[in-house]
């Protein structure tokens, strides 16, 4: 099956951006304003500044020392033992005293050092899946933002250009208030649809500005980019779900599960390991003072398990692991009871924006020329105009909308999918209304 273009525009960034971890690894400098941003640029700044994705980097060389560390076995212990000195007699001061000088090892028995060092690798393994997880969430967080800061530039032109008829309007109404064809009250009418076009274009930019600063939040910085790119893949028919519960195995949300219990069978062998009883060995040399005879000592120790044999941590451990395959299967049900819920979405969406492109905004424009045609001829009224108008407006309105729900459920598709969307054979970019 050929991917289709569009998809493919719109995903294998998608791809190339959470193929490896370099871009999380050091900030750059921030690049110097431009004159459009893509998608694909805002989502390649946030991968490479996004302050999580590097302290998760970060973490994920922290988890690699810890399993450095887990690895080496216990230091010696280098001691010094003074006996037999300030008491009565013989032992008043230090003349009978004895000295012994020793060293003393615990030698680990049942494993624990390996243990220990494979539980911590596989812990480590974990961090690189949080990782994995933490830069598809900064890709899908970016994408939302992108895509309501492009709402809200596309709301804004709309706004202007609601303004610019508003104008137009009032100076119609002017003329035909001067040739005594309708009555002055029409003007004040005129004036209050121009000064509510202003009041809500200025809303909208002060809502664009605010969604600016809310895009250059996903990588910690300020909006110091250009304007948006205000051109996205065209509006294509959902893939079938069925196909999309397939892929779900990518999600490293699931993927995981495999480490996890790989891990969690590691914590048990640890545990059981921590069970076995280990032997401290001693060595060293004695020195008499009285005599000044020297002579070696040695010993061997063992802990008594009459308290704790460790038994109950093994018993944890062992139940945590079986509880692994439980939460799992609940992750996935999870992922594709999402899934089905955004395809649903996805597939709404698609289907509204087409209606509104193809059917109902073609109408309502021609409902409002015809309508301003009538009103200079003298069959409508100003209020007639304002309504028809307001109601292509809504509907302009509600396509931008839909425009930015659909591409939000596409981004939400692929963040579950762990990749971009494949469309039947055949499928080629819609054309998009601004």
């Amino acid at each position: 099956m050929n991917i289709p273009h569009a998809w493919s525009r719109w995903g294998c960034a998608l791809l190339l951006l959470l193929a490896g971890d370099a871009f999380a690894q050091a900030p750059r400098p921030a690049p110097a304003p431009v004159d459009s941003l893509t998608l694909d640029a805002a989502r390649a700044r946030a991968l490479a500044d996004h302050p999580g994705l590097l302290a998760a980097g970060l973490e994920v060389d922290a988890r690699a020392a810890e399993a450095r560390q887990a690895g080496r076995r216990p230091n010696p212990e280098l001691g010094l033992e003074v006996e037999n000195f300030g008491g009565g007699g013989d032992w008043s001061g230090f003349g009978g005293a004895e000295y012994t000088l020793g060293v003393a090892q615990v030698i680990e028995l049942g494993g624990k050092a390996g243990a220990r060092g494979e539980a911590a690798r596989l812990a480590g393994v974990q961090a690189g899946r949080d990782v994995a997880v933490r830069r598809l969430d900064v890709v899908l967080a970016t994408t939302r933002a992108y895509l309501a800061a492009l709402t809200a530039r596309r709301e804004v032109r709309l706004a202007a250009e609601l303004v610019d008829i508003a104008h137009r309007d009032r100076a119609e109404v002017a003329r035909r208030v001067a040739a005594g064809a309708v009555s002055p009250l029409e003007t004040a009418r005129a004036d209050i649809a121009v000064g509510t076009a202003e009041l809500e274009l200025e809303d909208r930019r002060q809502a664009l500005v605010a969604a600016r600063a809310h895009l250059a939040a996903t990588w910690g910085g300020d909006p110091d980019f250009g304007p948006l790119a205000d051109r996205l893949p065209g509006c294509m028919p959902p893939p079938p779900l069925d196909e999309l519960r397939r892929r779900l195995a990518a999600n490293p949300d699931l993927a995981r599960w495999a480490d996890e219990a790989a891990l969690r069978r590691a914590e048990v062998a640890l545990a059981r390991a921590d069970g076995t009883l280990d032997v401290t060995v001693s060595g060293g040399i004695r020195h008499d003072a009285a005599s000044g005879d020297n002579a070696f000592v040695a010993g061997v120790a063992l802990p008594l398990p009459v308290a704790d044999r460790g038994r109950d941590r093994a018993d944890a451990a062992s139940l945590r692991r079986d509880a692994a395959a439980h939460e799992r299967d609940a992750v996935e049900a999870d992922l594709a009871a999402n899934l089905a819920a955004r395809h649903a979405e996805l597939t709404a969406a698609h289907a509204a924006v087409h209606a509104l492109r193809d059917e109902l905004l073609p109408t309502a424009a021609s409902a409002m020329d015809a309508a301003a045609a009538a009103y200079r001829e003298g069959r409508f009224g100003y209020t007639d105009v304002l309504a028809v108008r307001r109601t292509w407006a809504e509907l302009r309105l509600r396509h931008i909308a839909t425009l930015a729900r659909y591409h939000t459920a596409v981004a939400e598709i692929e963040r579950l999918v762990a990749g971009p969307l494949a469309g039947p054979a055949g499928d080629q970019p819609g054309k998009e209304m601004p």
